[in-house]
């Protein structure tokens, strides 16, 4: 019952947030960004509420549906009526499309080859978020190196700055093909062997800013939660359209934080296009924050955002 519930409960919820989304489009991306994993959040909370509800009380469905069946059965004439009446037509039961009863009476009997589907294509999703796991787990403990001292100054730096009191760790891994972060308790920026020597410094620090601005939002611990709830309710298009919004505001208000730590948004532009340029790898998604994205089309939009230019408009760098 909770996977049945959850079908209007996640359109609500995703029908909500984009209300929300549309009245704050002129706010700060950070602000859409908290509106929208509440929103996720809320999800979550009608399913866990819906299972637990069911749960205490199990048999619920049954006597509904037993309920339905006798209003059917009184319905039909008793044997002792006279012939005329028998010969009289029966009149149909009142059954309405919006009545409970008649809906757990229908979807009762499936329940357990619906439960069935659901967890077969929730233990594939669970493998994919698991192989995800442990593919960023390799990165992080395999042909990775320390970088110069100078990067890792510029590191504590940019963390005092942004107010980060974790211990921020910045390594370079031959495995990886754009720069990304990684992990909550022991954050790790990884880099491309070799790019960050390749950067002007002011590029490298607005790489090193927006990977910060993921670990000062709680993106990491958040992203798992959000993950968590794709791999729930993978079936559901309303909650891939929220979790899709999720990300493109997470990204949104990462760039803003910093532009604002950097202080230079047209040189934070074009080190989006030149890191994208240079990765040619596709990293594992919802476990890691590459700087520039998985998609093309994405990017273009935040490019577009930073630097405050309409759609209709062409522009080059």
């Amino acid at each position: 019952w909770m996977v049945l519930h959850s079908l209007w409960q996640g359109v609500a919820a995703a029908f909500l947030a984009a209300l929300a989304l549309i009245a704050l489009r002129n706010r700060p991306a950070m602000l859409r960004y908290r509106v929208a994993n509440l929103a996720l959040a809320a999800t979550l909370v009608a399913a866990a509420g819906t299972f637990f509800y069911y749960y205490d009380a199990p048999t619920a469905p049954a006597v509904l549906a037993q309920e339905t069946i006798e209003q059917v059965a009184g319905s039909l004439p008793l044997p002792s009526q006279t012939f005329e009446n028998q010969l009289a037509p029966l009149e149909p039961a009142q059954t309405s499309l919006l009545d409970a009863a008649t809906w757990q009476a229908y979807f009762s009997p499936h329940l357990p080859l619906i439960v069935l589907f659901w967890f077969i294509g929730m233990s594939v999703f669970l493998l994919r978020l698991l192989g995800n796991f442990a593919c960023i787990h390799y990165f992080k403990n395999h042909l990775s190196f320390p970088v110069e001292s100078y990067w890792e100054e510029v590191l504590q730096n940019l963390s005092q700055r942004a107010g980060i009191r974790k211990t921020v760790q910045l390594l370079e891994s031959a495995l990886v093909r754009t720069p990304l972060m990684v992990g909550y308790l022991k954050p790790v920026i990884l880099f491309p062997v070799g790019m960050i020597n390749r950067l002007d410094p002011k590029e490298a620090e607005a790489i090193l800013a927006h990977e910060l601005a993921h670990i000062l939002h709680h993106d990491y611990l958040l992203n798992f939660l959000q993950t968590f709830v794709e791999t729930l309710f993978y079936f559901h298009p309303a909650i891939w359209w929220l979790s899709a919004k999720i990300r493109q505001e997470r990204e949104m208000a990462a760039d803003d934080a910093a532009i604002r730590l950097t202080g230079n948004s047209v040189a934070y532009a074009k080190t989006l296009v030149m890191v994208q340029e240079m990765a040619f790898a596709r990293m594992p998604e919802g476990v890691a924050f590459a700087f520039a994205g998985t998609r093309k089309s994405q990017l273009f939009h935040r490019i577009q955002r930073i630097l405050n230019i309409k759609s209709s408009k062409n522009f080059n760098m």
